[in-house]
C-alpha cells in the first residue's frame, strides 16, 4: 500500500494545537509533530565576524591547534 506525504507550513502558531487535535481524529492519517524543530535556518555569516578577534592567534599557530587535536 502506497502512502502519500504532505507537508505543512503553519503561518499562525496560535493555531498548531488545533491542527494537531483535529489531525488526531483522523483514523486515516499518521503524523508526527515536533514542536520548535527548525528546518531551514539560515546562519547569517556576517553575524560571526570579529569571533576571533580578541585571540592572540595567527594562521601558523591555528592550524598546529588543528592538527594537534587528531594526534
Amino acid at each position: 500500500m502506497a502512502t502519500d506525504t504532505i507537508i505543512l507550513k503553519i503561518k499562525d502558531k496560535k493555531k498548531i494545537s488545533f491542527l494537531v487535535k483535529l489531525l488526531e481524529q483522523l483514523g486515516f492519517v499518521d503524523f508526527a509533530y515536533n514542536p520548535g524543530k527548525k528546518t531551514n535556518s539560515k546562519h547569517d555569516f556576517f553575524k560571526s565576524a570579529g569571533f576571533l578577534e580578541n585571540r592572540n592567534l595567527n594562521a601558523r599557530e591555528l592550524r598546529e591547534q588543528a592538527w594537534s587535536r587528531n594526534r
